[in-house]
């Protein structure tokens, strides 16, 4: 849900934005959403970093849950 909303809303500000600025703003947005993702899973490894120290490549495994919303 959290996903359809994200792209619903990054949709709606691209198609208030006028053709002059549309490709900025869906480049801006997208670059925001990544950004929020790697900070949410660093944020969560580094909460829970005693089970993320000898499993160093589950960090990359975003799919599996364990994204900090205060990151």
């Amino acid at each position: 849900m959290v996903g359809l909303g994200v792209t619903l809303g990054l949709g709606w500000s691209v198609a208030q934005a006028g053709p002059r600025y549309a490709e900025r703003i869906l480049n801006l947005g997208v670059a925001v959403l990544l950004a929020a993702l790697v900070g949410s899973r660093a944020f969560y490894v580094l909460l829970n970093w005693d089970y993320y120290r000898p499993h160093l490549l589950d960090i990359l495994w975003v799919w599996q849950g364990g994204l900090s919303g205060s990151g």
